[in-house]
């Protein structure tokens, strides 16, 4: 086991995200193999391991390996290429590696060809997928960026494929004709997060909005979409969630419109973060129960 690659530089302000840069050859069409450059977000990481051996697992999902140990628990590893459905050509030699992520108490294992950096990436320069890419990797690709040579990285979404391969949120019953609640905003650029939130929002009566970053829910509210709460993430393309609750703190109109942050950046730093933007609440480890209590307080409060 390692722990994660060094970094390039250091954060220095949440106008930043760090990406573990990592490769996967693929054989094209014609013959040529081709590298491309990927990025999942640190804060979804916990450790990177050189492939260890795995214990096949029976009438499990066809991109999984099996399992291997990490911290005291077998944890599934998935065949990146596999999922992305690109035929794999590493180069002779190459030593895979395993990226152990964990999103709300699950855990998943990457198996990549390489990953050797982390990237300080300024999110004015992490624009959402084109059209070709997000028909291509659907939601598995949550972010496209530009590297050097005018290379461009694919940002994983780990939450699709934790969805798609352990289980994600149970679909609910069809929303009430008639809200009994408030309308709220989610904004996230994972579409899996935000569909796991409308459910649980819409099954205690509440109208959901949904915007897949800082930029197009700023967009949405000074066009004139009235909402009575906001939950959004802290790390987004285009404008981050840090960025959306200043610009709405520094807004008249909506100055008093109770924030909700719900990130897995843990850590008092980001917690500081978080207030010093003018969040109400900042929330770590999803809990819907939680959620829906913070929810109900804050919009009690400006009632």
């Amino acid at each position: 086991m390692t722990s994660l690659p060094e970094k390039d530089e250091e954060s220095t302000s949440g106008g930043h995200v760090d990406l573990i840069d990592f490769r996967l050859f693929e054989r094209r069409p014609d013959g040529s193999v081709h590298e491309g450059v990927y990025g999942i977000s640190v804060s979804r990481v916990r450790e990177v391991a050189v492939l260890p051996r795995v214990e096949p697992v029976p009438d499990s999902h066809p991109a999984v390996e099996g399992l291997f140990p990490s911290r005291g628990e077998q944890v599934p590893v998935l065949r990146l290429s596999r999922w992305l459905r690109i035929v794999e050509a590493p180069p002779e030699g190459t030593v895979s590696k395993v990226i152990v992520c964990e999103v709300d108490g699950q855990v998943i294992g990457l198996l990549v060809h390489k990953a050797s950096r982390i990237r300080t990436v300024p999110w004015a320069l992490v624009r959402p997928p084109p059209p070709l890419v997000a028909q291509r990797h659907g939601a598995t690709i949550s972010a496209t960026t530009t590297i050097e040579n005018d290379r461009t990285m694919l940002v994983i979404d780990i939450e699709a494929i934790v969805a798609g391969v352990l289980g994600g949120a149970e679909e609910t019953s069809d929303p009430p004709e008639t809200w009994t609640g408030a309308t709220i905003m989610v904004t996230d650029d994972s579409s899996t997060v935000r569909t796991r939130m409308r459910q649980i929002l819409q099954s205690a009566g509440h109208r959901v909005v949904e915007t897949e970053d800082g930029h197009a829910a700023l967009q949405s509210l000074q066009s004139g979409n009235g909402i009575d709460l906001l939950i959004t993430d802290v790390e987004m393309p285009r404008l981050s969630g840090l960025e959306l609750t200043r610009a709405l703190r520094a807004d008249p109109t909506w100055s008093a419109l109770p924030i909700i942050m719900q990130s897995s950046l843990a850590g008092e730093e980001n917690l500081r973060r978080g207030r010093e933007a003018g969040c109400d609440e900042y929330l770590v480890k999803f809990d819907a129960e939680l959620l829906l209590q913070t929810v109900a307080r804050l919009l009690q409060a400006q009632a």
